[in-house]
């Protein structure tokens, strides 16, 4: 599977808390999918953190399809879908992780998850996760840093999406013959 690790996530996902009055909410989870795009029914995960039970009420139905990576049927969602689920209610917030991966035509996103909090007056948010910031090491004196170092590199090809065994020797192959750069609008690298 060809991973888009340096892709923005293109799918969308809401949630909303309805139904207010009784013991129990309504819990939405919504996913909008761009077309062309899909996502794994197999890889949502959706729970609630602190023992709060989620109770299904409506599920949507995928659609089996042979995958394009794997080459076996899987249930796929290929247009926007919704989860609906019973929630308690809570006098303190809740923490809602919702986990999938999905992909376009030619490369496959990394799995991702994301948090909301829903709190006790019915509204939600969602928890943004600040990326960890790892200090860089600075070069010893006289020894050469690693912008140095990658400078003794060349990008001598490019290619993107799904590489089977056969297509990719065919790609180090026309890069060896000093032809991989030749294909345009690519998004990976392949660096000798």
């Amino acid at each position: 599977t060809a991973w888009g690790a340096w892709a923005a996530d293109p799918f969308k996902v809401e949630v909303a808390l309805k139904g207010q009055d009784g013991p129990a909410s309504l819990l939405s989870v919504s996913f909008a999918v761009p077309p062309r795009h899909h996502i794994y029914s197999g890889m949502i995960k959706i729970t609630a953190e602190d023992g709060v039970s989620l109770t299904p009420k409506a599920s949507p139905t995928p659609e089996q399809k042979t995958d394009t990576f794997s080459g076996e049927t899987v249930g796929v969602f290929e247009k926007d879908f919704s989860f609906t689920y019973e929630v308690p209610k809570s006098e303190a917030a809740v923490r809602l992780r919702v986990g999938y991966q999905g992909c376009d035509e030619s490369l496959c996103f990394l799995p991702v998850t994301r948090t909301f909090l829903l709190k006790p007056d019915g509204s939600v948010e969602e928890v943004k996760v600040k990326p960890a910031v790892v200090p860089v090491a600075k070069s010893e004196p006289g020894k050469k840093g690693w912008k140095d170092l990658a400078g003794r590199f060349a990008v001598t090809g490019r290619t993107e999406g799904y590489l089977n065994p056969k297509s990719f020797n065919r790609f180090l192959d026309v890069v060896e013959a000093g032809r991989g750069l030749e294909a345009p609008g690519s998004r990976a690298l392949w660096i000798s």
